[in-house]
């Protein structure tokens, strides 16, 4: 990593930061306005050195402060890379239980999207990178996971020309030491810093952590740029407040459908025990019928 520049704006911030980039329209504002970061994230989530990449443009650029529509416009950074293949990246903080469908129909759309006169050879390769704030899979524990078009049995690869690709901030710690030689845990942590003190410990010689800080810094400063992020951040607080009604719901349906089993538990034991109890009622009935039958019988006889 080279030595980070002359100190700039964020190096004297303290506090809160304003806006970081798990908000989706700063996140995008800052790879959008800073192409040295967007080449570098890339390169770490795919592990390749970025000496080896010559090119990386948005494809669906947005004007910055412009407002946006947030039922119409979805903050994806879509990327020609290397001018080989497409990348499209999301940070997405609320769970809003589609990210599987969503994803895979991002990914199939840039696949599948050949201009008049292309053929099937040149469909160009396609990875969706996904930076999530939740849990995806409760099974599913790593801190990024690639997905492939692969036989389960042979887990021989069908093709290399798709991947999907899910970043968990919240499992920093589970960053693999590949992960970690790339950097990526870095990129998680700031993404998740919460204050400017964060930020300058990890932009501390690396120019590149050091340039989105100040895309950060910048960025935050411009009223109309704030605005969007406020919007932004305004619309994942209701998606979380609403995905926080849903889990309380589950909760009490998980808890509903609990003591319904218990008591139909209980229920079961009590008429398997009536039964027997029955049962032996009857057992007993039998039995003074029989004895009342040879006491009769006894004394007829005398």
């Amino acid at each position: 990593m080279s030595k980070p520049s002359v100190s700039s704006g964020f190096q004297n911030a303290t506090g809160k930061i304003r806006y970081g980039m798990t908000n989706d329209y700063m996140f995008r504002a800052v790879l959008q306005e800073n192409n040295d970061v967007l080449v570098a994230l890339i390169c770490s989530v795919l592990h390749i050195p970025e000496n080896a990449v010559h090119s990386a443009s948005i494809m669906n650029p947005i004007i910055l402060g412009q407002h946006i529509d947030e039922k119409t416009v979805i903050l994806d950074v879509k990327v020609m890379f290397d001018n080989s293949s497409v990348i499209n990246l999301e940070m997405q903080v609320a769970n809003e239980h589609d990210w599987e469908k969503r994803s895979l129909y991002y990914l199939c759309r840039n696949y599948s999207a050949l201009k008049s006169g292309e053929t099937y050879l040149d469909a160009r390769p396609v990875i969706h990178i996904g930076f999530l704030d939740f849990q995806l899979f409760d099974d599913e524990d790593a801190f990024l996971s690639d997905y492939f078009l692969m036989n389960p049995v042979s887990r021989k690869i069908y093709s290399d020309s798709i991947r999907l690709s899910v970043l968990n901030l919240n499992r920093i710690n589970d960053a693999t030491s590949e992960d970690r030689f790339y950097g990526i845990d870095r990129w998680a942590r700031l993404f998740k810093a919460k204050t400017w003190e964060e930020i300058r410990m990890l932009a501390k010689n690396d120019s590149i952590i050091e340039k989105a800080a100040t895309s950060i810094y910048d960025l935050s400063a411009d009223e109309a740029i704030a605005l969007e992020c406020e919007a932004r951040a305004d619309y994942e607080r209701r998606q979380k407040g609403i995905q926080q009604t849903i889990d309380r719901y589950k909760k009490e349906r998980d808890v509903f459908a609990k003591e319904r089993d218990a008591f139909a538990k209980e229920r079961d034991a009590a008429v398997k025990k009536v039964d027997a109890m029955q049962k032996r009622i009857a057992e007993l009935e039998s039995r003074l019928e029989v004895q009342s039958h040879k006491d009769g019988s006894k004394e007829k006889s005398v």
